[in-house]
């Protein structure tokens, strides 16, 4: 497991680095700030928690599940921002299946990355959860 998680993580590293910036920004958190808090979309609150420093790394599933996943040393060199989606969220609004699409969900996440202030960042996702962060990717880092 450790080792399909590493090998994931330097896929997504990779993938980021394809971008034609030499250079990620950093969060405008501060480098040593670690905080929890959640972003309202549509109704529905989304949890978060940051934990780290260095290069911010969007993660998005469960903000309670994917803390514990990822080793303690990574957070000397990234700055974790684990992130709700709308089905982990405890307080949501209910919202009719057409209206549910991916394209809400890229919103969902790009609104937790600006109301963050991230910049750009490197988002990973396991499961589903990378196939929508891979999109992501696509559509909000194409040039």
């Amino acid at each position: 497991m450790k080792l399909l998680l590493a090998f994931s993580l330097v896929v997504v590293l990779i993938i980021a680095g394809c971008n034609n910036s030499p250079v990620m920004k950093q969060s405008s958190l501060r480098e040593d700030q670690d905080s929890k808090g959640f972003i309202e979309v549509g109704g529905t609150k989304l949890n978060y928690v940051v934990e780290g420093k260095g290069i911010s790394c969007l993660v998005i599933g469960s903000s309670i599940y994917y803390p514990r996943t990822f080793d303690k040393k990574l957070r000397d060199h990234f700055k974790f921002c684990f992130v709700d989606m709308r089905w982990f969220a405890k307080d949501y609004t209910t919202v009719k299946p057409e209206n549910f699409t991916l394209k809400t969900i890229l919103e969902d996440i790009e609104k937790v990355r600006s109301e963050l202030k991230l910049g750009k960042v490197i988002i990973i996702g396991h499961s589903i959860h990378g196939t929508i962060a891979f999109e992501y990717a696509r559509r909000y880092w194409n040039g």
